[in-house]
This record gives structure tokens, sequence and C-alpha cells, in this order.
């Protein structure tokens, strides 16, 4: 039995190695087949005549494993595979890119203004250079434009905490007050203790030098003889006064340039005569008054551009279509402008220096608004029509030098010629006088 268990093993090997059987030259194989210690020995030829032993009615794919086994690609199930490559062209969707082929280099390349791609090294450290993520969650004021693009900054990021009071009390601190939130409002609820209450908030991380812009809304108080104040300081205690005070009531500002790096804001409730009281408070806004920006480069816009007040310049230039008429025509027209009651009719104004306005409105009825059109007048064309205008006077003017030349010509000749008569009356004169010398002289001998 031990000695079939061991033909039987060998059988297995053989099987597994496709009837190529292991020969052993010199050594001999011991095998214990059930454990009991007893182990039989198999010489090289016990093995070999063991492989002759075995019956070929092994197969595999259809073939006998007693001699080599050729598998083709029908008997592992590939028979519609062609023998050629099976991957012949690569591909890539934006922004991968193949050179194709059967061997394709896989690359994407750098981003640019009009292709997907990589970020670049140097667009890298230029995108991570940018402003970090502000960490105001209020919208930053950047003001309005001034003389030759310069941008005045109205405001800055908001550093007050809480100055709406949407999360109750968080930021600010009482001293002989209680503070409360009442209908969204601060509410500063003066103790006992003294003739105040306060309710105040000490801002850091300001700059020395810069100027500075506190607002706050003072909703009104409970009565009586209660009045409420806004004060601001330089931070060195949070009852400072160093800034300014600002109004009783309503909404206010108050400006001040930083000497320390921190400020006090303080609402205050007072009142001589009561042992309590209270005001109310809204949007306390402290923001930093940016310098004057100058950009060093030109401003465009691709449309119009409107502003609310003033607006002052160093030089204005206008690429608008000048007067093509004539000079006398511009005169005319300059002559035709009307005013009513005060204020230019547009419709007077020459066609080509008309120009109507679009502007928001607010409709108090249908509480919305919407575009109107209003008529206005083209300064630069009425510049053009003017300088026309002036042309035309000037030339009247050199006519009427000229005919004054003219006519004073004209006076020196009758001058002249007036000149001549009064000669010849005076020489008349004379003769006249001589003849009547004569005359008498005569009569004087006729009488002897």
């Amino acid at each position: 039995m031990k000695r079939l268990a061991i033909i039987t093993l060998l059988w297995a090997l053989f099987a597994l190695h496709a009837a190529a059987a292991p020969t052993l030259y010199g050594k001999s194989l011991e095998i214990d087949s059930n454990g009991d210690g007893t182990a039989a020995t198999l010489s090289e030829t016990d093995i070999t005549s063991a492989k002759s032993a075995v019956p070929p009615t092994r197969m595999v794919a259809g073939h006998v494993l007693s001699a080599d086994v050729t598998i083709s690609k029908s008997d592992v199930g590939l028979s519609n595979v062609a023998n050629a490559a099976q991957v012949t062209a690569v591909s890539g969707t934006s922004p991968i890119v193949s050179s194709g082929g059967t061997t394709p280099a896989i690359s994407i390349p750098t981003a640019t203004d009009s292709v997907s791609g990589a970020l670049s090294a140097s667009d890298h450290a230029i995108f991570t250079a940018k402003q970090t993520a502000l960490s105001s969650t209020t919208n930053i004021s950047v003001g309005t434009l001034g003389a030759n693009g310069t941008i005045l900054i109205s405001g800055g990021i908001e550093r007050m905490t809480n100055g709406t009071f949407d999360t109750a009390t968080t930021g600010w601190y009482p001293s002989q007050s209680t503070l409360s939130v009442s209908s969204a409002h601060l509410r500063v609820l003066k103790d006992t203790s003294g003739t105040s209450g306060f309710g105040y908030q000490i801002v850091t991380g300001l700059t020395i030098g810069k100027r500075y812009k506190a607002t706050y809304t003072m909703i009104g108080v409970d009565g009586g003889d209660r009045t409420a104040g806004f004060r601001v300081g330089d931070g060195s205690a949070w009852w400072a006064l160093t800034y300014a005070n600002g109004s009783a009531s309503g909404t206010g500002s108050i400006y001040f340039n930083a000497t320390t790096t921190s400020a006090n804001i303080v609402l205050l409730t007072t009142s001589l005569t009561s042992a309590s009281g209270y005001s109310d408070w809204d949007n306390i806004s402290l923001t930093e008054c940016a310098d004057i920006v100058q950009p060093s480069d030109a401003m465009f816009t691709g449309g119009a551009a409107y502003f609310a007040g003033n607006v002052s310049v160093l030089s204005l230039t206008d690429r608008t279509k000048g007067w093509d008429g004539t000079t006398t025509g511009a005169l005319s027209a300059i002559y035709g402008i009307r005013t009513i009651n005060g204020s230019i009719d547009h419709d007077s104004l020459p066609v080509l220096a008309r120009k109507d306005i679009v502007t928001i409105a607010w409709d108090s009825d249908q509480k919305t608004t919407h575009a109107i059109t209003i008529p206005g007048r083209d300064v630069c064309m009425l510049v053009s029509i003017l300088t026309d205008s002036v042309k035309n006077l000037k030339d009247r003017i050199s006519d009427a030098r000229d005919r004054v030349s003219g006519l004073k010509q004209r006076v020196n000749i009758l001058e002249s010629a007036n000149a001549d008569k009064e000669v010849k009356i005076q020489a008349l004169e004379s003769a006249r006088v001589n003849l009547n010398q004569r005359v008498r002289a005569i009569e004087t001998k006729l009488n002897m």
C-alpha cells in the first residue's frame, strides 16, 4: 500500500509539470505516507519506473501529458484575438495630450490664457503670492474716482467684532451696566452705581499714523433725562477719550489718525437724576481710510461712466466728432440757445450737442427702480461749436477793422479836401477885402 501511495504522489507531481518528471542522480527519496514514523525509501530506479508506469490518460486542453504540450490561443479562449499589436492609437482628453501611435508620449501642456493645461512653476509662485482670503464677512468699500484716475478709498476692512449685534453681545464688555440685544440692537442699561453706564470694545491691529473712520447709529433712549454718547479713544484705557465724542443721537462718523495700535469704542448711557435708563445702538463700524491710490497706467472702460458727485481732472481729452458746418452756422446755433427758469432748454441746443442720459429712478409707489431717459448736453460737441463760433466772430471783427480802416482813409481825404477849401476861402476873403478897399478908394476920388 505504501508503494501505491508513493506512485500516486509521483503521478500528481508529473501532472503538475506536464509530463516532465524530475530525475535523481545518486540520491533517494524517503516518504512517510501514513504518518506512523515509518518511511519508505525510493531509489532513482523506482522513480523512473513509476513515471513509465503512469498511464497517459491525463489531458490538458485535449493534449496527453505523456509528451511536451503546445497550447494555442484557441485552447485558452483567445481565438478572436489577432497576433498584431492590440493598441494601435492613443489619444488624450484635454488637457491630456498624446503623440499617438502604439508607443505614445503622454503629456500635459503649460496652461495659457487660451489653452488648458498644468500650472507652471513660475505661475504657481505668482498664484501663491496673491492676497489671502480676507477674514471680514462684510463688503469692502473701494471708494470714488478722483482726478487723473486717482481712486479715493473711502473704507477698508471692518475692524469691529459684531458691530451689527447679530451674535448677541459677543465682543462687547459692560462697565457699570448690563448689555443685552433688543430687536437686533445693543442695549446699554446703566446700573445704579453711577450717573453713566458703558458698553465698550478695544480694537487692536491699527497702524500708527493711518486715518480711520468710526461710524455708529444711536437708535434712542428710554426717555427722561437720559442721554447717549459715542466715544473714541486711543486704547490706552477702555474709557479714554483721546480722539472725539460723537453726537448724542442719530447716525454719525468720527475720523481720527491713530496714535497707537489700538482704539477703544465706547457706547454710554447717562442720567443725572435716574438710577436706571438705557440707550440702543446699531451699525458700529471702524474701518481704515486708506491712502489715495494713484495708478501708473491709464484706466479704460468699455461703456459709459456715471458719477453722482463732482469730477475733478487735471485735463480732459475728448474724441467726439467736431462741428463740420460753417462758422456762421455755428454762431447761429449758439445764438439759438435759450434758458428757462435758470436752466438750459435742451431742445434749443444744436442737434449735435444734444445727448440723452439714461439714469435710474426710484418708484415710490411700486417700490422698485427703473431706467429713465432725461435730456442732457454733449459738452465736448458744444465746445467744438463754440470754437467755430469764435472763429466766425474773429472773422467779423477782422472785417469790421478793415471797414474802419477804409473809413479812416476817406475821412483823411475829406479832411484834406476841407483844408484846401479853407485855404481857398481865406484867399477869397482876402481878395474881397482887398477889392473893398479899392472900391472905397475909387469912391473917394470921385467925391473930390
